[in-house]
């Protein structure tokens, strides 16, 4: 069955995300908020040096994504970057690319020691950057 994407401005995104980040506020320890910020911002630097958008993010940005961890990362840090690109698209009450099975599939590979089944994307070369396209004052304020 294919779905439809729902384009939505990035003024929606930042009002849904301010929105859960103000339902949010005290819900989290301050390690957990730690933890989403630095891999949201690891995952939105790939995003932008590979042209792709972090949010919403599709399967094919996601697998990607994985396999290009795998290079410097381990499983379980992929899955907590993955759990916290889950979490991003349903603050934004985006639909959850993480779901999808071509990006478990390759969370599989990775996990049993095999060789991605194409060839990796470039690594980036910058370090921790928000989404350019989400940034706001508040947006931080909420979610800092």
């Amino acid at each position: 069955m294919n779905k439809e994407l729902i384009q939505i401005s990035d003024q929606e995104l930042i009002s849904r995300l301010q929105e859960y980040g103000t339902d949010a506020e005290g819900a989290f320890s301050e390690n957990t908020m730690m933890a989403l910020r630095r891999d949201l911002a690891k995952f939105a630097a790939w995003c932008q040096q590979q042209n792709r958008s972090p949010l919403p993010a599709t399967d094919e940005t996601v697998r990607n994504y994985i396999y290009w961890c795998a290079e410097k990362y381990k499983p379980a840090s992929i899955e907590r970057s993955l759990a916290s690109i889950a979490h991003l698209h349903r603050a934004a009450e985006q639909e959850d690319p993480t779901k999808r099975n071509r990006v478990k599939l390759a969370l599989k590979t990775v996990k049993s020691g095999k060789q991605a089944p194409f060839p990796r994307p470039t690594p980036i070369r910058t370090q921790h950057e928000s989404f350019p396209s989400l940034r706001s004052s508040s947006l931080k304020a909420n979610f800092s």
